[in-house]
């Protein structure tokens, strides 16, 4: 039986924990080792020791930018209800435009790289219904199409997918997509809103049920930052920070392969499969 993890715990999440699933909004755990269950929302994290580890690791990191810009000192996360980690106020690493920080984000006054995970939403309903992670989901949608690739066609394929998860009837992804401006400047021409649709559910059928289904966003918020969490404080007992950013880990450049093993080994922990990350 699968359940939801719950919005925080009273330690450090491990891996004994069972699969959760995304069929109810009341989150449960199934997991004999858990006694008290705290909610991360609406509190400092700094006092919630499911990120002890963590807190105590980076409320000694520097995060600058190489070009001069501002310094961004303190890790302060917030979480919100059914949301991800965020960070506090309108300074945070966060905030810096995706280019900037890229380019010039350091830790500790070392370069910094992000992982991010692949079709992490999509995955999630697939895995929940016994099917594996596409390697390229988006990319497989274009080729069902018959359009060829480029990488402004598959991030408009990818909002189209990622909308409909969260739209709540399928005529509302018809009316969505068409009003797109990734769409009318990359697909228009090629398909019609109907025909991508068409196309996911002949290559992913077990998704049918979540599209045009409702707004899916706060469940699987609440469930990729039950992962992230674990990822993070895994990472920090290793003596590494990461920085968590939406579904993706900002860290140094030295600790990619580690940060890539360990996001992977989070993910098939919860959810029984492999994913991708790059």
């Amino acid at each position: 039986c699968l359940t939801m993890c719950p919005f925080g715990l009273d330690h450090p999440i491990n891996s004994s924990l069972t699969l959760y699933s995304l069929g109810s909004n009341k989150y449960n755990i199934s997991n004999n080792q858990a006694s008290q269950e705290i909610p991360l929302s609406g509190t400092d994290l700094a006092s919630i020791s499911a990120l002890r580890t963590y807190y105590s690791l980076v409320s000694n990191v520097k995060l600058s930018l190489s070009n001069g810009g501002q310094v961004f000192q303190d890790v302060w996360l917030r979480r919100d209800p059914g949301a991800r980690l965020y960070q506090k106020g309108n300074h945070g690493y966060q905030n810096i435009p995706r280019k900037e920080r890229q380019s010039f984000l350091l830790i500790d006054g070392q370069p910094t790289t992000e992982v991010d995970f692949t079709t992490l939403h999509p995955c999630i309903f697939l895995n929940r219904e016994g099917r594996e992670c596409p390697k390229d989901m988006y990319s497989e949608v274009l080729k069902q199409l018959g359009i060829r690739k480029s990488k402004k066609r598959r991030a408009a394929i990818k909002n189209v997918i990622l909308s409909a998860l969260n739209m709540n009837t399928v005529h509302g992804i018809y009316t969505f997509t068409g009003q797109q401006e990734s769409y009318q400047g990359n697909l228009k021409d090629h398909c019609k809103p109907i025909d991508i649709y068409n196309a996911i559910i002949t290559l992913y059928p077990e998704l049918k049920q979540y599209l045009g289904d409702g707004d899916n966003s706060d469940r699987l918020q609440a469930a990729d930052s039950i992962i992230m969490i674990d990822i993070l404080e895994r990472l920090a007992k290793m003596g590494i920070v990461g920085l968590p950013l939406h579904d993706s880990v900002i860290c140094k450049v030295p600790h990619k392969a580690i940060v890539e093993r360990e996001m992977k080994a989070v993910y098939e922990a919860y959810m029984g499969f492999d994913i991708h990350v790059k």
